[in-house]
């Protein structure tokens, strides 16, 4: 069998193909992998961008050729592997599996240096979600399974192994709703389909009244054991006439109950006090009670998990919000609860789409047992390396697994503090725009924290929490670098930090594009720290003026979708991530975390 891995541009195909590779050769299974592009490259003698050169109505015709001359020369009988490029369309043959490989960033867009550019009257930006927009309905039409990865997790994961039907959980945690149109419509296939599906450790296979009619409930029925199956009633009373559900969820918002259903749902709140709805909802005896209404806020979402905790084994609790604040709730507490849903297509109804539900990447890793909670704290965090830089620390070496929490300024108080605490968590990396509240919000700040007013770590120590500052220590990576010709462009939390170590450079506003001290240059700057995110040159944050004649550009973000890359690709200067600079302030924060643990 042909497996196609399509998917966006820098989504990372090319690197799983390779991971994938390695597995597979250490196992000593027979499979053949090959990466178009490279294949291109191998036949014409000629790199993509020099192909590119020739226009892209060249590379086509010979990613097209190339690709025909592949696959008609694959054995019989033998499964292939092939990455194919984001732009490569093809005509889809019956016996071919499509992959769609996605990550979170896929959306939000990619910046590259090393990449041909494909429309020039375009920012770079602008240009990946023009394409992305494009081809998304066509990849989703395509695919016969999406496989989402998690962001700067580099190396393969359970999850992995689990898609690639190669390992197996035997213990049911999760639950997958089944949609006709998510699913192959030849037989053989979707009894493959769902045996894998069933090998991730699934409790139940829910069919929801609003998709799953009579036919498509006897096909699955045909595959998957009775006990396996959950009705859903939730938009209308159709499974009434369907005989023999061992399992029958019932939304409340249908009326009262009738006889054999198993699981009541609540989802609508009805404008209701949450203590109120609570109590009305826990006068319904002999069911499994499953709360799944809009949480607004961390107090409401505590209250609810008390009152899961007071029945765990006959309720479940999975809060929704519009934004998907509570994914990471659903991450760590959802295995230890009855009904623990994953999510496995993305975007192709997207007013059905529960942002809070976990893709299998992205809840397999929380089903051990974990014995106090971390995190990154900020808004945005979706696209944060911290919980890959800080995964092999906190949960090889303390079971302290590690989540990405979005949140408001106007939520970064210590009653939220407090909050978490009591929700397991004993440590925060804080991020943009929440350093200054992050300070405020602590009971005890070291040295640093005072002196710059800012916070990038909390810690839950002796029944306090404790701010520290380590953006110090990544700094020192760009002392070296900075002279009377670097101007830093922006800062906001980490600027008191900047002005205490580059106290040579000449800061200015990313606002008003104005110096912060008194006088302007007086000299043509040549390095430019970048400090800006892209959150804030969204929000109306300006460009350096066009007179500049910057050389290099020193970023401290990391992210693919950066600013200050773009910058440096429109005026042609050297580019440095800020890879450097977050991984020694990192390191600092493991530091401080484990000499606190040794004190106890």
């Amino acid at each position: 069998m042909l497996n196609l891995i399509i998917g966006h541009r820098g989504t990372g195909k090319s690197h799983w193909l390779n991971l994938v590779k390695n597995l597979y050769s250490k196992k000593r299974i027979k499979t053949l992998f090959f990466d178009l592009d490279k294949e291109v490259e191998k036949s014409s003698g000629k790199t993509v961008p020099e192909l590119f050169q020739q226009g892209e109505r060249s590379f086509r015709q010979w990613e097209k050729k190339v690709f025909l001359n592949l696959i008609s020369s694959l054995p019989k009988r033998t499964t292939c592997f092939l990455s194919v490029g984001a732009g490569f369309l093809f005509k889809k043959d019956p016996s071919w599996h499509v992959i769609y490989l996605h990550r979170s960033s896929d959306k939000s867009g990619r910046v590259f240096l090393n990449r041909p550019r494909l429309t020039l009257d375009q920012k770079p930006l602008e240009e990946y979600q023009f394409f992305y927009k494009k081809r998304n309905p066509y990849y989703l039409k395509q695919a016969d399974e999406i496989f989402f990865r998690r962001e700067h997790f580099k190396n393969l994961e359970d999850s992995d192994l689990l898609f690639l039907g190669l390992k197996k959980k035997s213990r049911p945690y999760f639950s997958l709703r089944l949609n006709p149109q998510d699913v192959p419509k030849d037989k053989e296939r979707l009894k493959l389909f769902l045996r894998k599906r069933l090998n991730w450790g699934l409790r139940f296979f829910e069919l929801n009244d609003q998709t799953a009619d009579k036919s498509f409930i006897q096909t699955i029925r045909n595959f998957v054991p009775e006990n396996k199956i959950l009705f859903a009633s939730h938009f209308s009373k159709n499974f009434f006439s369907i005989k023999n559900k061992k399992h029958w969820s019932w939304d409340l918002s249908l009326g009262e109950p009738p006889k054999g259903v198993t699981i009541l749902t609540l989802h609508d709140r009805n404008q209701k006090d949450l203590h109120n709805l609570l109590k009305e909802f826990s006068d319904y005896k002999n069911y499994h009670l499953k709360l799944s209404v809009e949480i607004f806020n961390l107090k409401e979402l505590k209250t609810a998990y008390d009152w899961y905790s007071e029945d765990p084994k006959n309720r479940s609790f999975l809060p929704r919000s519009k934004e998907g604040k509570w994914l990471w709730f659903r991450q760590v507490f959802g295995p230890k609860m009855f009904l623990h849903f994953i999510k496995e297509r993305t975007m192709r109804e997207p007013r059905d789409e529960i942002l809070d539900q976990p893709f299998l990447s992205e809840a397999l890793p929380f089903i051990k047992k974990w014995k106090a909670l971390a995190g990154i704290l900020g808004d945005p965090v979706q696209l944060s390396a911290t919980p890959a830089e800080q995964n092999d620390f906190f949960c090889k070496r303390y079971s302290i697994p590690v989540l990405s929490l979005s949140l408001k300024e106007e939520e970064m108080n210590k009653e939220n503090l407090q909050i978490f605490s009591n929700l397991g968590f004993v440590f925060f990396a804080v991020t943009s725009p929440l350093k200054e509240l992050a300070f405020l919000s602590a009971n005890v700040c070291d040295s640093a924290s005072q002196e710059f007013q800012t916070a990038n770590t909390l810690i839950f120590h002796k029944g306090v929490w404790r701010a520290f500052n380590t953006d110090e220590e990544g700094l020192k990576s760009l002392k070296e670098q900075c002279s009377k010709t670097t101007v830093i462009w922006g800062g906001g939390g980490i600027r008191p930090v900047l002005k205490k170590h580059l106290s040579l450079a000449q800061f200015y506003s990313a606002q008003t594009a104005k110096p912060l001290s008194v006088d302007a240059l007086d000299f043509p700057p040549t390095t430019l720290i970048w400090a800006v995110g892209r959150n804030r040159m969204e929000q109306g944050c300006l460009l350096p003026p066009s007179n500049w004649k910057i050389s290099k550009v020193i970023d401290i973000n990391y992210t693919e979708d950066s600013p200050g890359l773009e910058y440096a690709l429109h005026t042609g200067a050297q580019y440095k991530n800020g890879w450097e600079f977050f991984k020694r302030q990192a390191k600092k924060q493991r530091e401080i975390f484990s000499h606190l643990k040794e004190k106890k």
